[in-house]
């Protein structure tokens, strides 16, 4: 076998290890979960505002990490979507934050560690 050959395998073996432990990530984050629609959610969150900033943040988050959006949860910690997306390199994180920027929030908080955290840290910034 070619050195070439070989390279070529291990590459395709790498590649393919990583799409399917983030694929598994994507799993562990989703499991046992039911699609919801996020008017359901809406129960939830009493404040119109925050829930507008919500549903911006459930919808940017889901085509940021490749999640449905009807899986994410209010709870859910962004050290987790960080999980999922560590293995694509921080692609999905990227997106996050240039959205964050354009409505204004460069820098998160200690404080914010859930999505609903980030729903009113985006409300707040959109308050002025």
């Amino acid at each position: 076998m070619s050195g070439a050959l070989i390279w070529l395998i291990v590459l395709f073996a790498s590649c393919l290890a990583v799409f399917a432990l983030r694929r598994y990530e994507i799993h562990k984050f989703t499991k046992g979960r039911k699609l919801q629609e996020i008017d359901v959610i809406r129960e939830s969150i009493k404040d119109e505002a925050e829930f507008s900033a919500f549903r911006d943040v459930v919808r940017v988050i889901g085509s940021s990490y490749a999640i449905d959006p009807s899986l994410i949860r209010p709870d859910d910690s962004l050290e987790s979507l960080a999980r999922v997306d560590s293995w694509s390199l921080g692609g999905g994180s990227e997106r996050l934050s240039d959205w964050l920027a354009r409505e204004g929030i460069t820098q998160l908080p200690k404080r914010v560690v859930t999505v609903a955290d980030l729903a009113r840290e985006v409300r707040l910034a959109r308050d002025g």
